[in-house]
C-alpha cells in the first residue's frame, strides 16, 4: 500500500470532514484453500458520533472467476465500530481498518484493509471528490 504521506500537498481529514458518502473498490483474498479473488465495487457511507461509528456498506458490482455479477440489489450492510488513530476500524465478520483519509489536489481518499474470517488481508480504497 502506498502511504499518502511520501506525496507533497497531502492534507488528512479528520473525523468531521470524512464523514458521508464513498464510492469504493475492494479486492478480497482467496480463502478456504480457494485461489479465485473477488473484485466489488461499493458505495460506503461514513457516520461518526461521539459514541460509536457507523459504516454501511452498498455492494453494487462483482467479478469473479472471469464472470461480472450485478449486486445492486443485494441488501445493504451496516457495521458499527470506533475512531482508531486517524481512521476507523469496524468488525465485520472479519475485520475493516481504514487508517488514511487525505485529500490531494481536490479529490479526497481512504486506504484500508479488510481481514477476512479466513485470516487472510483484502484491500479497500475509497475515493469522491
Amino acid at each position: 500500500m502506498i502511504l499518502a504521506a511520501a506525496v507533497a500537498g497531502v492534507r488528512w481529514l479528520d473525523s468531521s470532514e470524512y464523514q458521508g458518502s464513498w464510492k469504493g473498490y475492494v479486492l478480497f483474498p482467496p480463502q478456504f484453500g480457494d485461489t479465485t479473488t473477488v473484485e466489488e465495487l461499493i458505495n460506503v457511507d461514513i457516520r461518526v458520533t461521539s459514541q460509536y461509528v457507523l459504516l454501511t456498506w452498498d455492494p453494487y458490482m462483482s467479478h469473479m472467476d472471469g464472470q461480472t455479477y450485478d449486486d445492486q440489489y443485494m441488501e445493504d450492510r451496516s457495521y458499527t465500530g470506533y475512531e482508531w488513530g486517524n481512521g476507523i476500524y469496524v468488525t465485520v465478520g472479519g475485520n475493516i481498518t481504514i487508517d488514511e483519509f487525505y485529500e490531494y489536489d481536490d479529490v479526497q481518499y481512504a486506504l484500508g484493509s479488510i481481514v477476512v474470517p479466513s485470516g487472510e488481508t483484502g484491500y479497500l480504497a475509497l475515493v469522491r471528490p
